[in-house]
C-alpha cells in the first residue's frame, strides 16, 4: 500500500501515507480498548477506498474492526457495501 501512495500518481500524498500508517499503529496497539482500534480500522478502510482506491483492503480493515467490535454497526454497513461492490 505504501508504494502506491509514494508512485508519481500519488505524488505529494505523503500525508497520506502517514495518516494510515497512524491509523493502523493505532489499530493495533495492545494499549487502546477495542472501541478506539475499531474505530482506527474504520477509519483506515475509508481512507483506502475513498483516497487510494484500495476497496479490498477497505474490506480487510472493516473485518478487523469487526472482529475487535462484533455490533458496530458502521464498520458492517461498510463491509456489507465493500464486498457487494468488490462482488
Amino acid at each position: 500500500l505504501s508504494a502506491v501512495l509514494l508512485s508519481p500518481r500519488h505524488e505529494g500524498n505523503e500525508s497520506l501515507a502517514t495518516q494510515l500508517q497512524d491509523l493502523e499503529r493505532t489499530a493495533t496497539s495492545g494499549t487502546l480498548d477495542a472501541a478506539e482500534r475499531a474505530a482506527a480500522w474504520v477509519e483506515f478502510g475509508l481512507l483506502c477506498e475513498e483516497q487510494v482506491g484500495k476497496r479490498d483492503r477497505a474490506l480487510t480493515a472493516y473485518k478487523s474492526a469487526l472482529q475487535l467490535v462484533p455490533d458496530h454497526s458502521e464498520a458492517l454497513s461498510l463491509a456489507i457495501d465493500a464486498a457487494i461492490l468488490l462482488g
